[in-house]
């Protein structure tokens, strides 16, 4: 009996079925057809056999991919641990693709709408703030490397508190500024000089000298000094700071730290 009523189907069926199903509407226009049925319910919703949301498209035509409030049209930052997007390579050109296409060819491109363009990465530009607020004792005549700064910002960890490196050719901005306080002295000029010591092929030393008539005999005076300089360094050179003394009787820098500063600016 079931043989004869399986025959009796089979001989009613077509040899070709062509259909659309649509849900939630009468008319569908395509083979598959899913219209939503309100702006707050999601037109279609993903689950895998452990009943945890995989996807979910929206009333706004935002897709989320483990995301359950997609805010864009494809939106992958929902809670699995793996939010990647994949790109794959392809021939077509970036006219054909279009304005803002994006492939892979070793890289990561995206299209102008004419040449296919490679994004770079910019590396992290050397930038350091340091401030000095130990004495730092010269005698006469003598020339002293000021080191002991307080780094208080160095985005490429260039700056080992006396020295800086510079991470790569370029061209960098350098500055330094100092007080001496409390001189006492007989000589007839008062003279300090803050030197920029460079260690390239490329700059060379900077000095920078300060000189003022001595005001009286023995009483105490302050002189602050400056140095700034644009130096063009290749990666690794070296430049650092000396104080020198052009007078009679030691001096000692200020331990303020709004006298003393320095910024090294990688351009």
């Amino acid at each position: 009996m079931n043989k004869i009523i399986i025959l009796y189907i089979l001989f009613f069926i077509p040899l070709g079925i062509i259909a659309q199903i649509g849900i939630n509407t009468e008319s569908p226009v395509a083979t598959l057809e899913v219209k939503s049925v309100s702006a707050t319910t999601p037109v279609i919703l993903s689950r895998n056999s452990a009943n945890v949301e995989l996807s979910r498209l929206l009333d706004s035509g935002c897709l989320g991919m483990g995301r359950t409030s997609p805010v864009v049209k494809v939106d992958l930052r929902g809670t699995f641990s793996n939010g990647e997007l994949g790109l794959g390579t392809t021939t077509m050109t970036a006219t054909a693709a279009g304005a803002g296409a994006i492939r892979y060819n070793n890289g990561i491109e995206y299209s102008d709408g004419s040449v296919w363009v490679k994004l770079t990465a910019l590396p992290a530009r050397a930038y350091v703030i340091a401030k000095n607020t130990k004495a730092l004792t010269i005698g006469s005549g003598a020339s002293q490397r000021w080191g002991d700064w307080t780094v208080e910002k160095d985005a490429t960890n260039s700056f080992d508190a006396q020295t800086f490196t510079a991470p790569r050719k370029g061209v960098y901005s350098v500055s330094c500024t100092g007080m001496a306080e409390n001189i006492v002295t007989t000589s007839a000029t008062l003279r300090i000089e803050l030197n920029l010591g460079v260690s390239s092929t490329t700059a060379s030393n900077v000095k920078s000298a300060f000189a003022a008539p001595n005001n009286s005999a023995g009483a105490p005076v302050n002189m602050t000094f400056v140095n700034k300089a644009f130096l063009y360094l290749q990666a690794g050179d070296k430049c650092y700071f000396s104080v020198y003394n052009g007078m009679v009787g030691e001096i000692q820098t200020t331990t303020d730290g709004a006298y003393n500063t320095l910024t090294i600016s990688e351009m």
